[in-house]
């Protein structure tokens, strides 16, 4: 898999024309180095990353669906990423996703 595939398509343009230099692998692993994601955040997370719906987390936790998306949306700011895979992959790579059940 492309380095820059993992990139938002505004920054996979830019690492493209930088003839290689990928800009933004650096700045993410910085930013993220120190993420700290909220137990409830992390439970959604996980359910999300084995394939659950919004509206089957939202059951399983007996949250509301809209809470779901916004604790979703908060996790992906966090770890700066823009999708479900790219989230799981981080927080994988992370070790955020261990400790949950």
């Amino acid at each position: 898999m492309s380095r820059l595939a993992s990139c938002p398509p505004d920054c996979a343009r830019r690492c493209a024309g930088n003839r290689g230099s990928h800009h933004c692998s650096t700045s993410v692993s910085r930013r993220t180095s120190n993420v700290e994601l909220t137990p409830s955040k992390r439970r959604v997370l996980r359910l999300i990353t084995r394939g659950t719906t919004v509206a089957e987390v939202a059951s399983t936790v007996g949250i509301s669906a809209n809470t779901v998306k916004s604790q979703l949306k908060r996790a992906y700011e966090r770890l700066d990423v823009h999708s479900r895979v790219a989230a799981a992959e981080q927080a994988r790579r992370l070790g955020l996703l261990v400790d949950i059940e």
